[in-house]
C-alpha cells in the first residue's frame, strides 16, 4: 500500500495541496488565508508550495512522414551525408523531400511508345525501383500491364 510518510511529511503535503487548491479558487487571497491558518508561513514558502515538483510530460510529436515510401531512403541519405559529408547525398535527400508525398510516376518505353504508370507514395522506393528494373525487360505492352497488375495486387493495402 505504498510507503508510509512521517507526520511532518504529511503535514507538509497537506499544506502544499491546500495552497494549490486555494490558489486555483482565489489567487488574490490565497496567501492571506494560508498565513492565517499556518502562523510563521512566509511568502517564499507559499511560492515554493505552488511550484511544480516534476517536469511537465513531453508530448511525443507525431511524425507521419515515416509512412511514405521515400522516407527511409531520405534518412539513409542523411545518415550517409553525416558520415562522409558528401554533398551529393544531401542534394539527393533534398530532391526526395520535395517529392515525398507525391505519387510515383513510372515511365517505360516499349518500341517507340512511352507508357506511364502512377503508384501511391506509400509504397517503398526499393519496391518501385525493382518494378522499374523488371519493366525495362518488357518487350510488349501486355507484359508490362501484367507485371504492373501483379505489383498493384501485391501492394494493395499499402
Amino acid at each position: 500500500m505504498g510507503r508510509k510518510l512521517s507526520f511532518d511529511q504529511l503535514c507538509r503535503l497537506r499544506r502544499l495541496r491546500k495552497a494549490r487548491r486555494l490558489w486555483k479558487k482565489q489567487p488574490l487571497f490565497a496567501y492571506l488565508y494560508m498565513s492565517i491558518e499556518y502562523p510563521g508561513y512566509s511568502y517564499q514558502e507559499f511560492l515554493d508550495d505552488l511550484r511544480r515538483r516534476s517536469k511537465p510530460k513531453k508530448r511525443q510529436v507525431k511524425n507521419d512522414m515515416f509512412r511514405y515510401g521515400r522516407y527511409a531512403r531520405i534518412r539513409s541519405l542523411i545518415n550517409r551525408y553525416e558520415r562522409s559529408e558528401n554533398p551529393d547525398d544531401a542534394l539527393a535527400a533534398m530532391r526526395l523531400v520535395k517529392v515525398l508525398r507525391k505519387p510515383y510516376r513510372v515511365l517505360i518505353r516499349i518500341g517507340k511508345e512511352y507508357i506511364e504508370y502512377r503508384f501511391e507514395s506509400f509504397i517503398l522506393i526499393d519496391d518501385i525501383e525493382s518494378l522499374c528494373s523488371s519493366l525495362q525487360k518488357c518487350t510488349t505492352e501486355k507484359q508490362a500491364d501484367e507485371i504492373v497488375t501483379a505489383f498493384r495486387k501485391a501492394h494493395r493495402g499499402v
